[in-house]
């Protein structure tokens, strides 16, 4: 079986949230993003991520208060 990607969980949707996952998602790794902004959520979920124009990017995200950290989390 192949390596698994590696994949980074983020913790904020917001302006330098979403840079730092674009360029990762760029780089080919999984990105998961926490956040507490519902509406920011839902953006999120239908469109992905990524910068004005540019490329945008599927990536999970989770509500704060449904996040549950892993052990690989911290």
């Amino acid at each position: 079986m192949p390596p698994m990607p590696p994949s980074v969980t983020i913790i904020g949707a917001g302006g330098i949230g979403c840079a730092i996952a674009d360029a990762l998602c760029r780089g080919g790794i999984a990105v998961q993003m926490v956040e507490s902004n519902t509406a920011k959520i839902d953006w999120c979920m239908t469109h992905g991520v990524g910068f004005e124009g540019g490329q945008l990017h599927p990536v999970s995200i989770v509500h704060f208060d449904n996040w549950c950290p892993s052990d690989s989390d911290l």
